[in-house]
């Protein structure tokens, strides 16, 4: 634990003191700095490769164009729906659709 110094105390130091202090307090300060680079770099690490999706996209551009433009499959009935190996809800719609919502509608057409 650090000890703290009044400004009476600091004043009654001589100044090899003080200077030893001040240097002991920049060394602490240089590996708290270098602590700190290593954390920041391991974050930035990880927002980088976050589950290895950049590498994984680099390496299946086709399955990633599948992604952003999505699929639409119209089933003719529960069954066909049921059958699909498309989940729209599970494996990422395309942008501004609302998969849960376009399936409860085909459910409710069966009736």
């Amino acid at each position: 634990m650090a000890t703290h110094y009044t400004e009476e105390q600091l004043n009654t130091f001589d100044k090899a003191a003080i200077v030893q202090l001040f240097l002991t307090q920049q060394s602490q300060l240089k590996d708290i700095d270098h602590k700190l680079q290593l954390v920041l770099e391991q974050i930035a690490v990880m927002n980088h490769h976050r589950c290895g999706m950049s590498d994984w996209q680099s390496s299946h551009k086709s399955d990633v164009e599948f992604m952003e433009k999505g699929q639409y499959v119209t089933p003719i009935n529960a069954v066909m729906y049921a059958k699909l190996k498309y989940t729209p809800w599970v494996d990422f719609p395309p942008q501004g659709s609302h998969p849960l919502d376009d399936w409860q509608n085909i459910f409710r057409s069966f009736d």
